[in-house]
């Protein structure tokens, strides 16, 4: 059994696997064998959107002083003679 979830913000898809022979165990023997995989998948999506997020941060003000700029030069355009 695979579960699959993507992210439409970053592109990321987490995976997660579980052997055939868990899935007619006990619900307690197949959360404990998610267990593990969890504890580290946690953590790592939480690390990529921080890393995705300041990035995006960063990028913010040059995009916002090109919008500005087009901005002004459409309006120059628009009232020139």
């Amino acid at each position: 059994m695979v579960a699959y979830w993507s992210s439409g913000a970053t592109g990321w898809t987490t995976g997660l696997a579980v052997p055939l022979t868990a899935v007619d165990a006990p619900i307690t023997g197949v959360l404990r064998q998610i267990a593990g995989p969890a504890a580290f998948l946690l953590p790592a999506s939480g690390l990529a959107a921080r890393f995705t997020a300041r990035r995006i941060e960063g990028a913010l003000p040059i995009f916002w002083h090109h919008v500005t700029k087009a901005k002004d030069e459409a309006i120059e355009l628009s009232t020139a003679p």
